[in-house]
């Protein structure tokens, strides 16, 4: 496995009707294939490809602090040397 860089991260509490809102944003931008995330000095511009891979996970620890419930929804896509998308071509039949 390759060398993994965090380009942005964010963890704080948020009310789930504020949770809900940004995931409405988010979806808005994913149509448009343009996200920016923004946090003080912190910018993240991303354009994504039209086919991406979902990953759902939902794990449960119980621990000596109690329970903790976790639900991670990660989208990943492929980028060429200068950080564009790589769009699968399709395939195409002779």
């Amino acid at each position: 496995m390759g060398k993994e860089v965090t380009l942005f991260k964010s963890e704080e509490k948020r009310s789930l009707g504020d949770v809900a809102q940004f995931l409405r944003k988010l979806a808005d931008r994913l149509d448009q294939g343009k996200v920016v995330f923004n946090q003080g000095d912190k910018k993240v511009k991303l354009k994504l490809p039209q086919v991406v891979e979902l990953e759902i996970e939902v794990e449960k620890e119980t621990g000596k602090r109690g329970t903790e419930m976790e639900m991670e929804i990660e989208i990943k896509w492929k980028v060429d040397e200068s950080g564009k998308p790589k769009e699968k071509s399709p395939v195409i039949l002779d």
